[in-house]
């Protein structure tokens, strides 16, 4: 839903500007009001608060006009994991050959570690550490970390690599041709599952969330479909 919000332009934008009749008269600048949602308005507001400090820093406008223009506040959308029905379905909606044991393995490493796209789309063949059931994850601010898996997914990325065989690649997760899987691709190939298991709006950041419920941190989340 959106929201009416007033934006208003310093009067130092617009020196060469004729008096206009829609000036606010308090603060004598020009003011309009735009339909946008909350969090469009709050980055709207993050990135003039960065220009203005860099330009009044320069010299370009006297003082910075966003100093004391407090930032809109944006409500926090919470983003609803999907149920042991919904994953199962995604799970047997995978299909078959390696384009199948890929998405299946994927999934699985979703759900199971919590890992971010970017991260899971970084993986590479030496991070999998099938003795000790762990992955090797480089993740923001070049942090690195072991992340533990299930046998389920340690079972389901055998099998993707099984059919992925030897190539020269040192990413994990590959293309059909061989080539790293990049996060657009990845964000289609969860999309699409999500679609033909009929679970709707589904992409990794929602299996992200999936993973940290109660039920799968315990290890309760069990499904069939997983074994």
């Amino acid at each position: 839903m959106g929201w009416w919000t007033e934006c208003a332009v310093h009067p130092a934008f617009h020196q060469g500007d004729t008096e206009d009749d829609d000036a606010c008269p308090v603060h004598g600048h020009t003011s309009y009001s735009i339909l946008v949602s909350p969090a469009t308005a709050k980055h709207a507001h993050r990135s003039l608060a960065v220009l203005c400090k860099f330009m009044a820093r320069e010299g370009t406008i006297t003082g910075d006009p966003m100093q004391h223009v407090e930032p809109p506040k944006a409500p926090v959308k919470l983003v609803s994991p999907l149920t042991e029905d919904e994953v199962s379905r995604m799970l047997s909606a995978c299909g078959g050959g390696f384009v199948g044991a890929r998405l299946r393995a994927m999934l699985l490493v979703f759900v199971d570690t919590g890992l971010r796209l970017s991260e899971l789309c970084g993986l590479r063949l030496a991070d999998v550490g099938f003795v000790e059931r762990a992955l090797r994850v480089m993740g923001k601010g070049a942090k690195e970390r072991l992340v533990p898996f299930g046998e389920a997914t340690k079972t389901a990325l055998l099998e993707y690599l099984a059919r992925r065989g030897e190539l020269r690649a040192q990413a994990l997760f590959v293309g059909v041709y061989g080539e790293p899987l990049q996060a657009r691709q990845a964000h289609h190939l969860v999309e699409g599952c999500g679609k033909r298991a009929g679970v709707a709006k589904v992409y990794p950041h929602k299996l992200r969330h999936t993973a940290a419920t109660p039920s799968a941190c315990s290890g309760c989340l069990v499904i069939p479909a997983w074994k």
